[in-house]
């Protein structure tokens, strides 16, 4: 069994994403860090839910998703189309910021413009 894990790291580097693929599983698992969360205090009631979700469901986090492997392709899809969206549109920016309107310039004495 050779599970795999990747974990992506955020811009700012104060968040991430383990993504793991279990090999008998059809489910690919989100989970969402943040550091510095021991700042935020989760509050009495979503600590008694915690607790819970740990005594009886045998889940206690509240930052996991699981994805069946259609899901997962959806959402792999969605990304890679917003990659590109955003691809085309800064090309699109930078061509139309290489374009010069051509200014009327009068005639030379050679006739040329």
């Amino acid at each position: 069994m050779t599970d795999q894990e990747e974990f992506f790291r955020g811009e700012r580097g104060n968040e991430g994403m383990l993504v793991t693929r279990l090999d008998d599983a059809d489910e690919l698992y989100f989970g969402y860090w943040r550091c510095g969360s021991a700042l935020n205090k989760p509050s009495l009631w979503m600590r008694l839910k915690m607790c819970y979700r740990a005594l009886f469901g045998g889940n206690y986090y509240n930052d996991e998703i699981a994805l069946h492997e259609k899901k997962a392709l959806r959402l792999a899809n969605w990304i890679n189309d917003a990659v590109e969206i955003n691809k085309m549109r800064r090309t699109r920016e930078e061509l139309q910021s290489a374009v010069r309107i051509r200014e009327d310039c009068p005639e030379s004495e050679y006739g040329d413009q």
